[in-house]
């Protein structure tokens, strides 16, 4: 049982109880603890009365670490606090540079915090953790927001040859810090749940599950609580769904989107044989392209401003860009052609909205930002990057 959960229960628990039923309670609770925990009892138990959680004085306190909070991190998300890198020793001799030696064998860099901004990272993550506790949901998503979004800036080696940030998932790889990031994103899918901060998300994917007249095997809660942590099976299944929505037409031709449709429908496990039945009649079209037309129907019922439109492309243009970036530096070369779709259908996507250089420039501008990575250049062009 997760610890919030087993806090209310035992909250519960405790007020269905008479005064005298919780002494007895706690005299055979102290009756049984082994005799090195006892010290520890009975002190805590003398001190249990002298600040009350949720009192005046604790309320503030938490006030003042809200804000001093925040303005720890816009200091790091300005650029203001930022780590310094050096190259390890072992590798100083390495002067000539090159991808294969790139790939074949790493370079490790020893990171130096100035300003205490790892620490200050990890200070916002308990007190996410703290915040929860007290069940003040909406002070920690807003916290939890600024994280999963934060970059902080590297100056010195690593700058120079692998980039200009780092985000708070490659700390432990990188050696910065042993912060437990899976317990992070897990506190900020929750806090935003509570808080109903990602309200889009859900209202997106409950939609499409009515519209298909039934829950998906990989539309579940699991996956709406991985949306909000914005994890890799989000990416390769939500992610594709919503390039799907922010597109404006009915005719796919990019070859982006065509896999963006491609990798939906097989998420959905979408049929269309299965889809036929329920017709009485053969359509004689492929999954992907009965998928595609069902799709357009429940666009069709999805209102979306301009503004809407501006928001969720950004968010997405985001999201790839740390899908491409955290498969560049762990150099998983089986990810490149995945990484190629998705930045070519986000092209795809922009030139929809009526600009025809678009696709063309999104391609290019990955191109520059991994210009050693020739075999990420191959799978741009598979996807019509003009050279």
């Amino acid at each position: 049982m997760k610890l919030l959960e087993f806090l209310k229960e035992t909250d519960q628990a405790a007020d269905r109880l008479t005064k005298e039923q919780l002494l007895q309670w706690i005299h055979d609770l102290a009756r049984r603890l082994p005799e090195e925990e006892r010290d520890l009892f009975l002190a805590r138990l003398k001190n249990s009365g002298k600040d009350e959680p949720g009192s005046a004085e604790e309320e503030m306190d938490l006030s003042d670490a809200i804000v001093n909070c925040k303005e720890k991190l816009k200091n790091i998300e300005q650029g203001k606090w930022y780590l310094d890198s050096t190259i390890m020793e072992d590798y100083d001799d390495k002067d000539d540079w090159d991808e294969d030696w790139y790939d074949a064998d790493e370079t490790d860099y020893a990171f130096d915090d100035p300003y205490g901004a790892i620490n200050a990272i990890e200070d916002a993550c308990r007190l996410i953790h703290t915040l929860l506790e007290a069940e003040n949901y909406k002070a920690a998503s807003e916290i939890a927001v600024l994280l999963v979004d934060l970059e902080v800036t590297v100056k010195g080696a690593y700058y120079e040859c692998v980039n200009d940030v780092v985000t708070m998932d490659e700390f432990s790889d990188r050696g910065i810090s042993e912060l437990d990031f899976e317990g992070f994103m897990t506190d900020a899918a929750y806090a935003a749940y509570c808080a109903n901060a990602l309200p889009e998300t859900e209202a997106f994917i409950r939609q499409w599950i009515l519209f298909l007249g039934g829950e998906s095997s990989w539309i579940s809660t699991d996956l709406l609580i991985e949306a909000l942590g914005w994890s890799y099976t989000f990416m390769k299944k939500g992610l594709a769904l919503y390039l799907l929505l922010l597109y404006q037409g009915t005719d796919l031709k990019g070859k982006g989107c065509l896999r963006m449709c491609k990798m939906a429908a097989e998420g959905a496990e979408f049929r269309a044989e299965a889809y036929e039945k329920g017709l009485l009649k053969k359509t004689e079209r492929s999954n992907e392209e009965l998928f595609w037309q069902c799709f357009c129907r429940w666009k069709e019922t999805v209102s979306l401003t301009e503004e809407d439109w501006q928001k969720y492309l950004y968010w997405v243009e985001q999201l790839i860009k740390k899908r491409v970036r955290g498969i560049m530096e762990a150099n998983r070369r089986n990810y490149y052609e995945e990484c190629a779709a998705f930045v070519a259908a986000l092209g795809e996507v922009t030139q929809s909205k009526g600009n025809p250089q678009a696709a063309q420039q999104v391609m290019l501008d990955y191109k520059q930002m991994y210009a050693r990575r020739s075999a990420f250049h191959r799978e741009l062009k598979a996807f019509g990057m003009k050279s």
